[in-house]
């Protein structure tokens, strides 16, 4: 399995993976062993691009706001849907990016 070369982060791809370990224990395995976001575009690593850092902090955003808005939904945990969710954009987290790259099974 590839391993990711960025072994430095900023605090907001520290915030979003420590939400992931916070409310994704059971699927964190699929979306995020490292801290580490791929531009699905270009290929490369992303951890040094602020504006790829910004789309996913967005998305993590909307997301918390919609599962606090919603009625029917109260669990904070996030869903396979919400994981799909997070990484629909261009930037996807390490894991997901290996995944639609095929070089390990979907989730």
């Amino acid at each position: 399995m590839p391993v990711p070369s960025s072994r430095n982060y900023n605090i907001a791809i520290d915030a979003m993976f420590a939400f992931n370990r916070l409310f994704c224990p059971s699927y964190l395995h699929h979306i995020s062993t490292y801290p580490v976001l791929f531009n699905s575009k270009t290929l490369k690593e992303a951890n040094n691009d602020p504006k790829l850092i910004k789309q996913m902090a967005d998305r993590y955003l909307k997301l918390f706001q919609a599962k606090e808005n919603s009625a029917s939904n109260k669990n904070p945990f996030m869903t396979r849907d919400d994981l799909n969710y997070l990484n629909q954009g261009a930037v996807k987290w390490w894991d997901m990016m290996i995944v639609e790259k095929g070089i390990r099974e979907d989730i």
